[in-house]
């Protein structure tokens, strides 16, 4: 998406800030806590990056999101384990 160095230190900034939060996209969640209890995280990370990018980029970004894989909650299959 041809982000600038601002872009990525403001995103990061953003990351870290979810991190302390919870539940978090990135966590791998575990029985009754898959999907849903994850939508809220998801969305407000979506907004708070799409404030950082510009009009073009926010496009495609938008179109990047229309893409991600729907997970069990959202009607989508079971995500295979991690391999960590």
């Amino acid at each position: 998406m041809n982000l600038t160095e601002e872009q990525m230190a403001k995103i990061k900034t953003i990351m870290d800030e979810l991190r302390k939060q919870g539940p978090r996209p990135w966590d791998k969640p575990q029985g009754p806590e898959m999907g849903d209890p994850l939508r809220p995280s998801w969305e407000k990370l979506d907004e708070a990056i799409e404030k950082v990018l510009t009009d073009e980029q926010k496009n495609k970004f938008l179109e990047l999101r229309k893409t991600r894989r729907p997970g069990p909650a959202e009607g989508g299959p079971p995500r295979p384990p991690s391999p960590l």
